[in-house]
């Protein structure tokens, strides 16, 4: 059917529009008639889905390919044709079409089915020129093509037949990843935002690709999500993902890669806004998410109008905005203006000193867990987090918890950075237990000596049943001397939060009160020991850290353990 209304649109179009423009000479009393004509003309050329069945949903197929792959002694005016079942999307070619050596010349061109590559230099003597179809080349209909597809051809004697493949892994969709392989040398500089990877291909939906017909050498891999299909990387936009180590193929030989996508934020926060609310407290909004390592490397100070500087106690992340800083400062005086700058840039922020004293006590404003909590891990470390910094003084009696109606067992809190104070038993929770953590307010104060409040908090919450989950163990294999952690998750259409372990020196982990269902579970080498996985960088380049994926959804079942797991870190 498609074929047939391909026919028509080109055989018909052009003699009914010629028939229609005579229509519109003839006679005012001959309107009406040419006008319903003219509506049949356009039903009958409308190329909409043929009627009287199914929408075709067939992708389209390579048929035949001149001259056909791994031809040698080619010409080197040479225009390559493939092909297809079906007519191509002129507008689908440019994003899904890639040549290698991208340094070669060449020019794109598609006419109905076949798809032309020429090249108006020419190949070079002995030159190796390989032609890849990607994912994204798309029918008329809209239909893709199932995965890529490669042919190569050279002036030589000889073509090279070196492979690269692998998968993607991270957060789908992967349709329209592109993977470049660059050869490895002394001058080798990574710029995929600017200049095209010397060898490209595209990955399918479920990640795999491959880059074929390489010559022998050292090659280091990359890919990433090609957003606006130029075949670029947008930093900040596009994700990306770097090979763990560069692969050296030999002749005729292959090589496998597995990477892992993540968007690396290159924006950093910058500071744009400081307001002093009282003597003691300082606001400093900035324009992004805080770390607060990247601003101790900045050197904040503050100094008066006499340039005395103005003492910074302490400073913590605003509990409700990632985005501001609260910065706690010895006492300001109201009849100085003083001045804050950062040393490892410019900018400068002028304000004067508050007059107002601070007497509001500090606010309770997050609590792990909640209240009401159910399915709490046992060996939870719970976490109260309050708005302003806070003082040791009477803690050892300001939290008692109650495990199954018992007597209130009093906890030593620690205070974190300044505003939270960090709680754990000596010894892990009992299991399908309840539990009752009571806050005693009047115990609690900040470092100006101000009251948290007259009352009690009480946060309720059920640590896990194990009767009512299982457990996961394993083995990592192809460890060295770094810590590795294996993280798992609940597979759901909602994304659910990671459970993430570490392994013993043998390389085996545990993972313990797992609610029953399904479970994706993968590995990495901590090289930096920071607990996170480290998808790598261009500039400075630096390797991804290596990982490992499980191929299958983990099952757990209750009062289960699903054992004999092994991952192996490439």
């Amino acid at each position: 059917m498609t074929n047939i209304l391909e026919w028509f649109y080109i055989a018909f179009i052009p003699i009914l529009t010629t028939v229609q423009r005579g229509l519109s000479l003839i006679s005012s009393r001959f309107k009406f008639s040419a006008f319903w004509f003219s509506l049949l003309l356009g039903g009958c050329a409308g190329i909409g889905s043929p009627g009287g069945g199914p929408e075709d949903r067939t992708p389209p197929l390579v048929v035949s390919v001149v001259p056909h792959t791994g031809s040698v002694r080619v010409a080197p005016d040479v225009v390559l044709k493939i092909e297809f079942s079906e007519a191509i999307d002129p507008l689908s070619v440019n994003s899904a079409v890639f040549v290698s050596p991208s340094s070669l010349k060449s020019e794109i061109k598609v006419k109905r089915r076949t798809l032309s590559v020429s090249f108006p230099d020419g190949v070079p003597q002995n030159g190796v020129v390989s032609v890849t179809v990607g994912s994204g080349l798309k029918d008329l209909r809209g239909n893709t093509l199932a995965s890529s597809t490669t042919t190569a051809f050279t002036t030589g004697d000889e073509i090279a037949s070196g492979n690269i493949n692998g998968r993607i892994y991270g957060d789908k969709p992967f349709n329209g990843f592109l993977v470049g392989a660059y050869p490895v040398d002394d001058s080798l500089v990574i710029t995929p935002d600017t200049i095209l990877a010397p060898y490209l291909t595209q990955a399918n939906d479920s990640g795999n690709f491959s880059l074929d017909y390489l010559t022998p050498g050292w090659y280091r891999v990359i890919c990433w999500e090609d957003k606006n299909k130029d075949k670029l990387y947008q930093p900040g936009i596009d994700r990306i993902g770097i090979a763990g180590n560069d692969v050296e193929l030999a002749s005729h030989s292959a090589a496998y890669i597995e990477m892992r996508v993540a968007k690396q934020d290159t924006s950093e926060a910058i500071p744009v806004f400081l307001q002093s609310f009282d003597r003691n407290h300082l606001s400093l909004r900035f324009s992004g998410k805080i770390v607060l390592s990247e601003f101790l490397e900045k050197s904040f100070s503050i100094v008066d109008s006499s340039q005395s500087p103005l003492p910074i106690k302490s400073f913590w992340i605003d509990p409700l905005d990632s985005t501001k800083l609260i910065v706690l400062t010895e006492l300001q005086s109201a009849e100085l203006l003083y001045t804050a700058r950062f040393e490892s840039d410019t900018t400068i922020f002028e304000f004067a000193g508050s007059p107002q004293i601070d007497t509001t006590g500090p606010l309770l404003m997050k609590s792990v867990p909640l209240d009401q909590a159910k399915s709490v891990p046992v060996n939870l470390i719970g976490l109260l987090m309050f708005d302003d910094a806070l003082s040791s003084d009477s803690l050892d009696r300001a939290i008692t918890l109650s495990i199954a109606d018992s007597e209130p067992t009093p906890i030593a809190p620690v205070i974190r950075q300044n505003n939270s104070l960090e709680w754990k038993t000596p010894t892990a929770l009992p299991t399908g237990a309840r539990c009752l953590l009571t806050i005693d307010l009047t115990k609690i104060f900040d470092t100006a000596g101000n009251v948290a409040g007259d009352t009690i908090r009480t946060i309720f919450f059920m640590t896990i049943d194990p009767a009512e989950t299982g457990e996961v163990s394993g083995v990592i294999t192809g460890i060295s001397n770094s810590p590795v952690r294996v993280s798992i998750a609940k597979v759901s259409a909602q994304k659910s939060e990671p459970i993430v372990t570490s392994t013993n020196e043998e390389g085996a982990f545990f993972f313990e009160h797992l609610p029953p269902g399904e479970y994706n579970i993968w590995c990495w080498e901590d090289a930096n020991s920071n607990g996170l996985f480290d998808p790598g960088q261009i500039d400075p380049f630096r390797y991804a850290e290596k990982f490992a994926v499980s191929q299958v959804a983990i099952v757990v079942r209750a009062r289960w353990e699903t054992s004999g797991l092994n991952l192996s870190l490439r």
